[in-house]
């Protein structure tokens, strides 16, 4: 737009947004930008001033181990010449919208600096409302946000243009790269070029995946090898942490810290995950603190802050069960049902999962008619005379499971 075009549309942005301020009215601005203003309003208390940080170790790290900082390798150079020729601030995101990694020119990095635009900084449209990081996150289309289009009135005076960073292999948005500078540098091939950097960057991310996977033998029919990268983690029994296929021990205090987070999607409160963990035991603040700190440095980048959640999906076999129970798969839950949950926790995440996969195993089986189930749930508490007998009950006179069976009924008649 010529300049007088440009102060008009900003004039009439403001305007806009003034009034939804005062009566709630969203006329005059596009859809998304009204619906991303009315979920702002119902998060934030009001405009932040600048978005919160996460600690600099914790992102240092987290970028380190992201599979983007080595897909922007052929590109970073010529994103940084375009940021500093232009005076653009450059920023590539995590998943969550949290910052990894940023360059600018000298004018838009002291700006950028001043409202957190920096690495750490959680832009993220629960921590600063409307901005294009987050409808580019939310949409996986490009997204660009003019000037009071964006919630808080801190970056009112930008202009910023955000695409997907996409990895092909999972189907899935794992960042984005972003493009900001002052609404009247406003330019109309500023969207098209972060689009074209950010397919480059999504192109590498499939290339480095499939170099990760082995190249299948004619006639090898199996599936490919699952993401290296992939967390897993089991609580039934001893804990422990796979990453790919990498296993990696945990105390029971980081796993009831992670099964909790997993439990809860939508994320916890400080106070929230401390009951979680700790009940009622009196526990201070930095204790919760510690223990996540701690928590990061065993999987770099996979939880994010304000509030505390997973950045990084997470398998949980504990939770697998309980998706077996609401299928109504009572042999797959009956196998799965390995063991109790942390044994000797005394966590209430791991106590009340525990009770639920119990009784819901348990209450399944009984219901239903399938022996294998019966009988694999028999063999695993022989000690439940109920199910002992739906068991006996359900298989045929010739199973070799029911010799062990019927030993665990004449066991339990001695009693």
């Amino acid at each position: 737009m010529p300049a007088a075009s440009l102060r008009a549309h900003r004039r009439s942005l403001t305007a806009a947004w003034e009034r939804f301020q005062e009566r709630g009215s969203a006329d005059g601005v596009r859809d998304e930008v009204a619906a991303s203003w009315d979920r702002s309003q119902s998060r934030l208390p009001g405009p932040v001033e600048a978005a919160p940080v996460d600690p600099e170790d914790t992102v240092r790290d987290a970028w380190r181990a992201s599979a983007l900082r080595p897909a922007m390798a052929g590109v970073v150079e010529d994103v940084e010449r375009t940021a500093r020729d232009c005076d653009l601030v450059a920023a590539v995101t995590d998943a969550t919208g949290r910052i990894l990694w940023s360059s600018g020119g000298r004018h838009m990095r002291d700006r950028a600096a001043a409202v957190n635009f920096v690495p750490g900084g959680r832009w993220d449209e629960a921590s600063v409302g409307t901005n294009a990081l987050d409808l580019a996150l939310r949409s996986a289309e490009p997204a660009q946000v003019f000037s009071a289009e964006h919630f808080s009135p801190a970056v009112h005076g930008w202009v910023c243009y955000a695409a997907p960073l996409v990895d092909p292999s999972a189907r899935r948005v794992v960042g984005v790269l972003d493009l900001s500078t002052t609404w009247d540098r406003s330019h109309p091939m500023a969207l098209a070029t972060v689009t074209a950097f950010a397919r480059t960057i999504s192109q590498a991310l499939g290339s480095a995946t499939r170099r990760t996977q082995p190249t299948a033998r004619h006639g090898d029919s199996t599936s490919p090898t699952p993401d290296r990268g992939a967390l897993r983690l089991e609580v039934l029994g001893r804990p422990r942490l796979w990453v790919g296929a990498t296993p990696v021990m945990l105390t029971q205090r980081q796993a009831e810290v992670l099964l909790a987070l997993a439990s809860h999607p939508q994320g916890c409160t400080l106070d929230q995950l401390a009951a979680h963990v700790y009940g009622d035991q009196p526990v201070a603040a930095t204790t919760v603190k510690v223990e996540v700190s701690r928590l990061r440095r065993v999987v770099p980048g996979a939880l994010a802050s304000r509030p505390y959640r997973l950045s990084e999906p997470l398998a949980v076999d504990a939770l697998e069960v309980l998706e077996h129970i609401a299928a109504g798969d009572a042999p797959a839950a009956a196998r799965a049902f390995v063991d109790d949950v942390l044994p000797g926790s005394e966590a209430p995440v791991a106590r009340e999962l525990a009770v639920r996969i119990q009784v819901g195993v348990r209450t399944l089986v009984l219901a239903g008619r399938e022996p294998d189930a019966a009988s694999t749930l028999a063999q695993r508490d022989p000690h439940d005379a109920d199910v002992v007998e739906h068991a006996l009950a359900l298989l045929p006179g010739d199973a070799p499971e029911r010799a062990l069976l019927e030993g665990a009924r004449a066991a339990a008649l001695l009693d």
